[in-house]
């Protein structure tokens, strides 16, 4: 039996099969693999753009990909169906999520929880106070003016 050129792709294929079934084998004596250690939780902040007050913070998911999804979302949600974008994405700590804006009325006695919103400022930090705080002073710091409050905070694990 001679060797012609149609034996030759075969031959080529022979080394590659046997390369895929080799890696697709059961893991023999070992028993089975063990699984993949859990993703740490992920938390996701996203505002709305300015005047809307909408905004998403979604926390807990092992998934990044997930989290983000969720949070553009849940965001979008709004009465207007608002355009969103991302301010911050934590993993081992947790977020907040600030709105600022100037208080035009002449006599301010009390906050105006009917304040339009300027804008909007993510912070982070190991405890939710911590976030609140980095949230807080981010906005201030956009507007010296301006009157800022924390409307989210949450934390990608448990703090």
């Amino acid at each position: 039996m001679g060797f012609d050129g149609s034996m030759a792709p075969r031959l080529l294929l022979l080394p590659l099969l046997a390369c895929l079934l080799a890696g697709a084998a059961p893991d023999r004596g070992r028993g089975t693999r063990p699984a993949p250690p859990p993703s740490q939780p992920w938390g996701a902040i996203y505002a709305a753009v300015p005047p809307s007050n909408a905004h998403a913070l979604v926390t807990g998911l092992g998934d990044r990909m997930l989290i983000h999804a969720q949070a553009e979302t849940q965001c979008r949600t709004g009465p207007r169906g608002d355009s969103c974008r991302m301010l911050a994405e934590f993993q081992t700590g947790c977020g907040a999520l600030a709105q600022g804006g100037r208080d035009q009325r002449l006599f301010q006695f009390a906050p105006n929880p009917h304040l339009a919103v300027g804008f909007s400022a993510a912070g982070t930090g190991p405890t939710k106070d911590a976030a609140e705080r980095d949230a807080l002073a981010n906005c201030t710091a956009r507007d010296r003016g301006s009157v800022c409050r924390v409307v989210a905070s949450g934390c990608a694990g448990s703090r």
